[in-house]
């Protein structure tokens, strides 16, 4: 055999029997402006969304994305992303953001789409998509962790009796639900060209080393500083275990924050807050963000300046408590509890609405006696009587909580203009984060999901060929064993102090995720589809053909049958939901050779020119 066939021969074998590197983790994320609606356009809603779809694109989320949908749309959207992040596999990661409007009824939380109309309380239901009917079956499908965010917590353009704010949530199994401002409450959008709220969460999306907790912790500090303690955003979690987006880099500082503040976010147990100074202290009760810990600082400090904004928090957060008890046991008994508790309270409407379903009278009866099995404590002796829902600026912060805003963020441009119709702007200053950590771990290519028949389409339930099953190990990877026992959401911030809430021996459990993987930052390069996509249908994206066809010879694509609008509904065209590729600085790595007719991306740092709403990349 000639000496250069021999050195072919040895070459090819060494790339076929060399591990082969693992394709990345799967993370699909939702991102969803609603802006246009005909009482109360809100300013900063498609920024915003354009913002956090930008800091999700750079740490290799895939992106779907839409701006201004109706109510059919919006169930559309919903609906296409829970069938994607079924057919993702089990490690995938799963992230919704929601800026627009968006109101509590009755015990539920509705997301409003632009052309609903509520004129009256039954139109509700009917108008407004439930957070519910989204929430559950993510939570019950495949994935490793699903995070569900809310930046709509905003005063309403509505004369109907509902309460301010949003209800809280207990969040199912393997997943996190974060509002923009706490249950009960609501914050005014300010006058800069981003939302606070999505300025903290683009900001903390990008820190390395950073578990899901952690990030939830100093968003909420950064947005409470940024809007002058006027806006505290609120979570609840139910993951199984610690979740790393963006893998500790070893040769990067750690972030700054303050010593107690340092201690928290390490995951140790903070000092005692009479050990620390009042600033500090309070700084540290709004990361935890619990009752116990408002508790002891108006306890430990009740002539701070901040005392009497945490004692307004105690009181907002102890009957939103109390609701959400009652609204979980739902009996006439448990509603005339918080009737008793609260007779003027923000959620009296509601309850009164639930006993008419329930046939009682609306008011407890004579010699009513709360029932244990509401176990929130009555309030404290020097707790406000009256709920305040929206709270002025604090004459002053504490400084350095978590160290100083990135400077791209300070200096951060305007938005421009959309990318097309209905769809986001895409904000430029964001530099790209550099992959980190291992490298993926999945073999084979990733899982599309297309239209229902279309050829090599991917259902739900079903792997993609040479991808691996839910269960199953990429070759190298040592089976883990089962997950540690974490503590519920309302142990850890509840816990068992004064004044705080035990969780009911029912509580569903926190369920069996797999074990967390540390993972690269990257995911599969996507090509986005060329041919037309009806108005409503959202882009899916697939593995690039070998040679595409050209233009003219596109197959007609097929009409997803999933939901159909109401004939007798009269809608504006539906708006195109698109995938955003993930950026080259964070995909997997190509092959040593392009397969000649590849479908291109766009250079670094430049997107594809827009066709009608669609991104067409030479």
């Amino acid at each position: 055999m000639p000496k250069v066939a021999r050195w072919i021969l040895a070459a090819a074998l060494m790339a076929c029997c060399a591990p082969l590197p693992a394709a990345a983790q799967s993370r699909i994320a939702l991102v969803l402006g609603n802006s246009a609606y005909e009482r109360g356009p809100i300013r900063t809603s498609l920024a915003d969304a354009g913002l956090v779809a930008e800091a999700l694109n750079g740490i290799g989320f895939e992106i779907m994305e839409a701006a201004d949908l109706d109510h059919a749309d919006l169930r559309r959207a919903f609906s296409d992303f829970i069938s994607r992040v079924q057919a993702a596999g089990p490690d995938a990661i799963a992230f919704v953001y929601f800026s627009g409007y968006a109101l509590e009824f009755e015990g539920e939380n509705y997301l409003i789409p632009v052309d609903a109309r509520l004129a009256r309380e039954h139109d509700i239901p009917l108008e407004a998509l439930r957070l519910s009917d989204v929430l559950y079956p993510l939570a019950g499908g495949a994935g490793l962790a699903k995070i569900v965010v809310l930046d709509a917590a905003r005063p309403l353009p509505l004369t109907l009796p509902v309460a301010p704010g949003l209800s809280p949530v207990e969040a199912p199994p393997t997943t996190l639900v974060a509002f923009s401002s706490a249950p009960g409450t609501f914050a005014e959008d300010g006058d800069q060209f981003y939302g606070a709220y999505a300025a903290a969460i683009a900001e903390m999306l990008r820190e390395p080393g950073l578990d899901l907790d952690t990030m939830s912790a100093r968003i909420r500090v950064r947005t409470h500083e940024l809007t002058q303690g006027r806006q505290t955003p609120w979570d609840s979690t139910a993951l199984p275990t610690d979740v790393v987006l963006v893998p500790a880099d070893g040769g990067a500082p750690a972030p700054a924050a303050a010593p107690a503040m340092a201690a928290l976010m390490s995951g140790q147990p903070p000092p005692p807050m009479r050990e620390i100074d009042p600033e500090q202290a309070y700084g540290l009760a709004v990361a935890m963000d619990s009752l116990p810990a408002y508790t002891e600082y108006v306890e430990t400090y009740p002539d701070s300046i901040y005392a009497p904004r945490v004692w307004v928090i105690i009181r907002a957060r102890r009957e939103a408590l109390v609701w959400m008890r009652a609204f979980k046991l739902d009996t006439r008994d448990a509603y005339w509890t918080y009737l008793y508790r609260y007779p003027r309270g923000i959620y009296a409407a509601d309850a009164q609405r639930r006993l008419q379903r329930l046939a009682a009278a609306t008011v407890p009866p004579q010699g009513f006696a709360p029932i244990d099995a509401i176990n929130v404590p009555p309030p404290l002796a020097r707790e406000p009587r009256e709920f305040v829902n929206l709270y002025p600026p604090l004459p002053r912060l504490p400084q350095n909580l978590i160290g100083p805003r990135p400077a791209y963020l300070v200096s951060l441009p305007p938005p421009p203009p959309p990318r097309g119709p209905r769809l986001l702007p895409a904000p430029v200053g964001l530099p790209v984060v550099p992959r980190l950590g291992e490298p993926p771990r999945r073999v084979g290519p990733a899982v599309g999901v297309v239209t229902p028949g279309a050829p090599g389409a991917v259902t739900p339930g079903t792997v993609a060929p040479g991808a691996i099953r839910p269960g199953a190990l990429a070759p190298g990877m040592v089976s883990p064993g089962p997950p540690a026992a974490r503590p519920t959401d309302l142990q850890r911030r509840y816990g068992t102090a004064p004044g705080t809430l035990q969780p009911d021996a029912g509580a569903p459990p926190g369920g069996g995720a797999p074990v967390i993987r540390r993972f690269g930052t990257g995911s599969p390069a996507v090509t986005p589809n060329t041919a037309p996509v009806p108005q409503g249908i959202p882009r899916q994206s697939v593995a690039p053909p070998p040679a595409p066809p050209p233009p003219q010879a596109a197959p007609p694509p097929q009409i997803r049958q999933s939901v159909v609008p109401p004939p007798a509904r009269v809608v504006p065209p539906a708006p195109p939901v698109v995938v955003r590729p993930v950026p080259p600085a964070v995909q997997q790595a190509p092959p040593a050779t392009q397969p000649r007719g590849a479908a291109k991306g766009p250079p670094p740092g430049r997107r594809c020119p827009i066709v009608n709403g669609v991104e067409k990349c030479s």
